[in-house]
């Protein structure tokens, strides 16, 4: 059976909430934008119609943490906006590529101090003429960390910045580039000190990627840029965000991502 149509594998907690993958230890934050009953209009959680072109104001953490997500600079245009039925029937957030963002309201207890971590996104990206950041966090004076594309070459990158002073490091250049309008599963894991990422389940780049990744910040997170600017806003669509305050085993990422593969119908190694 093709992968990419095989059952969705979850796991139960107490009979109730199924979880990505079977995946639920150390699930920090869960938001998908395919479903209107987790999405509203604003910060107090006003339940969004399910109709198109809905600006997306609030989405619910599904992971249980209570670590909802918000719309940070009022009710202007600047929220992401709610299209439907995009990729296999499912609904996403569209952002704009200027200023549209999403922030985490609580910490998501990754730690401040070279923090595993994995992190697997959906989405697909439209244009990528400045670099484009579909998770990030930064906060005055503290460091930077960001995950996205390239811009140009189109290569799964993840940037991370000591402090003000310090360079940018970011893997080199990858075998093969990913390509414009087109979903992928976007896979970033660290065990503190080395980090490896995935696209639609094979690994990109090999040794090359093993990076000191610096230390995390607990609070301004970000989907869709990082910073209020915002700075390397994301131009095209997210489905859904998983972030992990562990680094998954090669199983339990595989697990996640053939979920994700099988859900948003796309082909997972």
């Amino acid at each position: 059976m093709p992968r990419n149509i095989r059952r969705r594998r979850t796991a139960r907690r107490g009979g109730g909430l199924q979880f990505p993958g079977g995946v639920s230890q150390g699930l920090a934050g869960w938001y998908t934008f395919d479903n209107p009953s987790y999405l509203g209009i604003d910060t107090f959680n006003n339940p969004l119609p399910d109709s198109d072109g809905q600006p997306i104001g609030y989405v619910r953490d599904r992971s249980g943490n209570a670590r909802d997500m918000v719309h940070d600079a009022g009710l202007g245009s600047t929220r992401p906006t709610y299209k439907k039925n995009i990729k296999n029937g499912l609904s996403v957030a569209r952002f704009d590529g200027t200023d549209d963002r999403l922030i985490v309201v609580n910490s998501l207890g990754l730690g401040t101090s070279d923090p595993p971590f994995s992190i697997i996104v959906v989405a697909l990206l439209s244009d990528n003429t400045p670099n484009r950041s579909y998770f990030g966090q930064s906060a005055a004076g503290n460091p930077l960390f960001q995950t996205g594309l390239t811009a140009g070459t189109m290569f799964q990158s993840v940037w991370r910045r000591d402090d003000a002073a310090a360079g940018f490091k970011q893997p080199s250049s990858t075998p093969d580039a990913a390509s414009l309008s087109t979903f992928y599963v976007f896979s970033s894991l660290s065990n503190g000190t080395t980090l490896n990422i995935f696209r639609d389940g094979t690994q990109k780049g090999g040794a090359n990627l093993d990076i000191d990744v610096g230390t995390l910040t607990n609070t301004n997170t970000f989907i869709g840029a990082w910073g209020t600017a915002p700075n390397d806003p994301w131009q095209g669509d997210i489905g859904e965000v998983l972030v992990y305050n562990r680094l998954l085993s090669s199983t339990e990422r595989q697990n996640v991502e053939r979920y994700l593969g099988t859900k948003w119908g796309i082909t997972v190694a």
